[in-house]
């Protein structure tokens, strides 16, 4: 899970980490998702200056098996 901000241009900020996967390569692939598609499109109008973002990174990996 990271925490980050977007303001009102669109610029990515306070990048960081609320809850590690437990797999150091994969935090660090979504913290560099996150600044790579930065930056983000505008906020409308009438938002505030910056917006605060929870967000949930789930990952799947393709012809990989679940343990049961």
């Amino acid at each position: 899970i990271l925490r980050f901000k977007i303001s009102t241009g669109g610029d990515v900020s306070s990048v960081r980490l609320k809850s590690s996967s437990g797999i150091m390569i994969a935090d660090e692939a979504a913290i560099a998702a996150v600044k790579t598609a930065a930056p983000y499109a505008p906020l409308p109008k009438g938002a505030p200056p910056q917006i605060e973002i929870l967000f949930t990174f789930d990952y799947s990996v393709f012809g990989g098996s679940r343990a049961k």
